[in-house]
């Protein structure tokens, strides 16, 4: 795998869904300072799931994981959505609460080859920040979006033990809808 340079990494539409109010982690810098955090590590780059991703790891200071651990008592919310407008709604389960502040942090880029809004180099699709010392692993509908081909999924085939453990993982967490 090729390290992209710092010139290269540019920050994807994508990833800007990620925000304080949304069900996913965020950062509370700016965009711009996202992108001098990750060129400023791109030396931690190791391939991710597919060769034309790379995951970055980055200090975990100003990241929110919006992952927790569901309780017996927990109100979950489901909705079917979709992540675009041409990918099908798939089920979305949410559980009321905080984010927490996140203990490792990954930043997923896409080389531009994978993302169509992307004409040259690498771009930032997905801040993923655990709310403990590992990584999350993936949820399993993203993991089937990947290994069906189905719309915007990255093909990729996960071994029995990949799907175990992020089916349990999500089987006992949930992202969190934030309230006040």
């Amino acid at each position: 795998m090729e390290r992209p340079k710092p010139d290269e990494v540019v920050v994807g539409d994508f990833v800007k869904r990620q925000t304080a109010e949304s069900r996913f982690s965020h950062y509370d810098g700016t965009w711009d300072d996202l992108l001098n955090l990750v060129t400023d590590n791109l030396d931690s780059a190791v391939e991710g799931v597919a060769p034309h991703v790379i995951l970055v790891e980055v200090p975990r200071k100003g990241f929110w994981s919006s992952v927790v651990q569901l309780e017996r008592s927990e109100d979950l919310l489901t909705t079917m959505e979709a992540r675009r407008p041409e990918e099908m709604p798939v089920l979305v389960v949410t559980a009321q609460g905080r984010k927490v502040e996140a203990w490792h942090v990954e930043i997923v880029l896409y080389h531009h080859s994978a993302l169509p809004d992307l004409d040259e180099g690498w771009g930032i699709v997905s801040l993923n920040a655990s709310p403990n010392t590992e990584p999350v692993p993936m949820d399993p509908i993203t993991m089937a979006r990947n290994q069906l081909e189905k719309e915007g999924g990255t093909k990729v085939v996960y071994s029995s033990e990949e799907w175990a453990k992020a089916v349990w993982f999500w089987a006992r967490h949930a992202r969190v809808t934030p309230t006040p």
